[in-house]
């Protein structure tokens, strides 16, 4: 998973990815680095660089930067089973900080605990017996933090819970492992379309101009938005 609007300057911090087993994680990064080296040649996915055509994408076109992503869009799609997005308006939890001033509302373990607990209660309700492994993008020390805490609190979750969360969550090189590029690409198109759609109370259903978002948003989607 990973996230996008972390600096707080738009509406809302996001925190995405997908579920897949490992066999169509093993196909998908195969299938995302053959895309990545097909020319014209990139040695990462960032959406950001894509929108803006800057870092790996200077000098390209948007025709030839659109195809691009159209090719990683169909990698996703062909090759995942769930997504799942966590978003918090910025606005809400500043007026949570003010009338709570004694709690230390930080947005990423928010949503870090969030995103496991959301994913742990729909595979316990949809009686899926596969054991889950959380990876998460480098976030340094608030990374390292969130999961202290999950191994923290482990103890008062359920037996079905333990039995479904398979590992200690980790934090990885999003430009080593693969599928964070995946999760990048899902985080950053969901909260551009918060920054266009400012009035929008639930991600549910999405409804955008981007056709990649459109692709994406026929993923099944397990959505956990804190909105006053």
């Amino acid at each position: 998973m990973d996230d996008s609007g972390s600096d707080g300057s738009g509406e809302a911090f996001v925190l995405a990815g997908y579920v897949a087993t490992d066999s169509q994680w093993n196909n998908f990064s195969t299938e995302w680095s053959a895309v990545l080296k097909r020319l014209p040649r990139i040695e990462y996915f960032k959406m950001k660089e894509a929108n803006s055509l800057r870092g790996q994408f200077w000098g390209w076109s948007q025709e030839d930067r659109n195809a691009k992503v159209s090719e990683l869009v169909r990698v996703v799609k062909g090759n995942v089973q769930l997504g799942v997005t966590c978003t918090v308006w910025w606005e809400d939890l500043k007026a949570l900080s003010d009338e709570f001033g004694e709690v230390p509302w930080k947005p990423y373990p928010l949503l870090f605990h969030g995103a496991i607990a959301a994913v742990t209660q729909y595979c316990i309700q949809h009686e899926i017996d596969d054991k889950l492994r959380f990876v998460f993008d480098d976030q340094g020390i608030a990374g390292k933090r969130a999961a202290e805490v999950h191994e923290e609190v482990r103890d008062i979750l359920t037996k079905r819970e333990k039995d479904v969360l398979r590992s200690k969550p980790v934090h990885l090189d999003d430009k080593i492992f693969l599928p964070l590029q995946a999760a990048d690409l899902i985080a950053w198109q969901t909260r551009r379309y918060i920054e266009e759609n400012k009035a929008v109370k639930s991600l549910d259903q999405l409804s955008v101009h981007s056709p990649h978002l459109k692709e994406l948003e026929l993923v099944p989607t397990v959505y956990k938005t804190y909105r006053s």
